[in-house]
């Protein structure tokens, strides 16, 4: 019996590193080449949200604006577009040892550059030269150890958040683990996440994936907060990418003719997100179906807003394949892995395909409207009336929120109290109304969302006057 105990001791041990914690860490490379675009006046990383840390790099490289780094920075992004994650792609391909920016050892730029066409060969090299030499003249190595317990701090925020994420959900559902990601806060990113996508960039081995994720929100004392609402299913997302290319690529023959068939529909809402190409159709499509298994297996209060999120974005077809996914779990002995449900995946695709306009017609009826109110719009009512009533097309999210119209002689009627009928399609607004006056008000569209986080397509204007 002790023989068979410490057996499963051990075998309890052996499987703790896969379901270790994730953690965070601020990096001193990606706060490099943050601050130096920063200097650049390259947008994305010319933010002022967290306030104190910005003050100190702004007194602190004021007087370097000049470098050849940074007049280097501005010809590149100028002539080659060098912005977003053409950074923090090639912030990956570096170290820092003995006080010297250099590229990893067995890097190869080749491989890179094909993968990030925005660069060249001798542009990245001379980028990361001239990285170097700014590095070392501003004692960039003081300027992050004097700022070590602020890091920290940082840290220890965003560790709170990914801390919550399963990770063991990515092997059973995907049948390999998620291993040992690297997740980086970066603090002159603003709202902008980047992905790091594994790849072969450096010869003989595989770099480690990962996430650098940008902060936009700070506490009273000026520490980074992280909200865990909207930031978790962004790290989902992108940790899912790593499961997902590799996957769909294996049947891209397959997949494109069928998404070919569906971009033209659904095009002018892929191009808002810049998802600008058929095959984003199933490799981002895709990826958010299994984001939402994630959330299906570890659910949350906010799902079904993932969900209207993914089809507002052009994959009109995501309930449909929720709903598809049905099949995977009830058939797991066959499926045990969803490589082994893709077959199944990629007729449901053709299938959408086939069915296209079939399925706009039915994401356009989606969204909620008003169908009728009293007392009727731009009527003269009584000052007695005590409620307004609002009728929707569909069951509502239990929620509430007018707003002022731009008339100002209208004015909002005192005492908006609110109440929805049991089927939330009934909406009674409390009110208390004087004599002989112009009463008006907004329904915002995104507050009024049908149960299935759909919002209305329009503000609904509200307008009616009371008698003398």
């Amino acid at each position: 019996m002790n023989r068979i105990f410490h057996l499963l001791l051990l075998s309890i041990i052996a499987v703790l590193p896969t379901l270790a914690q994730l953690k965070t860490k601020v990096d001193e490379r990606f706060e490099l080449t943050s601050i130096a675009f920063r200097l650049a006046g390259a947008e994305e990383y010319t933010n002022n949200e967290v306030s104190g840390y910005i003050s100190d790099i702004d007194n602190y490289f004021s007087k370097y604006k000049n470098h050849a780094l940074i007049g280097y920075i501005k010809k590149i992004r100028e002539r080659d577009e060098i912005a977003y994650n053409a950074i923090s792609g090639s912030t990956n391909l570096l170290e820092i040892k003995k006080g010297k920016v250099q590229i990893k050892q067995g890097v190869n730029i080749a491989n890179y550059i094909k993968d990030d066409d925005r660069w060249s060969e001798v542009t990245l090299i001379e980028y990361f030269r001239l990285l170097n030499i700014f590095y070392k003249d501003t004692k960039f190595q003081h300027f992050f150890n004097t700022h070590t317990d602020f890091y920290k701090q940082t840290e220890a925020r965003l560790d709170d958040v990914v801390s919550k994420i399963n990770i063991s959900w990515f092997e059973s559902f995907f049948g390999e683990p998620l291993k040992d990601p690297a997740i980086y806060a970066s603090l002159c990113n603003g709202r902008n996440n980047y992905a790091l996508p594994s790849s072969g960039h450096i010869d003989n081995h595989i770099e480690k994936f990962g996430i650098v994720i940008g902060c936009n929100q700070i506490d009273e004392a000026g520490i980074p907060v992280f909200d865990a609402i909207s930031l978790t299913p962004i790290i989902i997302h992108e940790f899912c990418h790593h499961f997902t290319n590799p996957l769909v690529d294996k049947y891209d023959n397959e997949l494109i003719s069928s998404a070919e068939k569906i971009f033209p529909y659904v095009k002018d809402q892929l191009y808002r997100v810049a998802y600008n190409t058929p095959n984003s159709i199933y490799r981002e499509g895709f990826n958010n179906l299994f984001v939402n298994m994630y959330y299906r297996e570890n659910p949350t209060t906010t799902d079904k807003h993932e969900i209207a999120k993914n089809e507002r974005h052009g994959f009109i077809w995501m309930e449909r394949a929720i709903c598809f996914m049905d099949n995977f779990y009830y058939n797991r002995k066959v499926y045990p892995y969803i490589d082994d449900f893709m077959s199944q995946l990629t007729g449901f695709l053709e299938f959408v395909s086939k069915n296209i306009e079939t399925i706009v017609n039915e994401y356009k009826n989606k969204n909620p409207y008003v169908v009728n109110i009293f007392p009727i719009l731009d009527s003269k009512v009584d000052s007695s009336l005590k409620e307004i009533t609002i009728y929707f097309s569909h069951p509502m999210w239990n929620s509430f929120a007018i707003f002022p119209t731009e008339e100002e002689e209208l004015k909002i009627p005192d005492n908006n109290n609110f109440v929805w009928s049991q089927d939330r399609k009934k909406l009674i607004v409390s009110v208390s109304l004087n004599n002989n006056s112009s009463y008006g008000f907004i329904l915002p569209k995104y507050v009024f969302q049908s149960e299935n986080a759909y919002p209305m397509l329009e503000d609904f204007h509200i307008k009616f006057k009371t008698k003398k």
